[in-house]
């Protein structure tokens, strides 16, 4: 018994072992920008300071 828990929590930290955090702003931007200039939209980036 002590085998399988062992085992299980094993394949827990295994998976959570692989972290590619990937920074998705860039490609978020462009989609946005895209879609604004697609459907003839008019829009300003406003950047904010932080999150509360």
């Amino acid at each position: 018994m002590k085998y399988v828990v062992l085992v299980m929590v094993l394949c827990l930290f295994a998976s959570c072992s692989n972290d590619d955090e990937k920074d998705y702003t860039a490609l978020n931007d462009k989609e946005i920008t895209d879609y604004i200039a697609e459907n003839n939209l008019v829009a300003k980036k406003v950047k904010q300071d932080s999150i509360m």
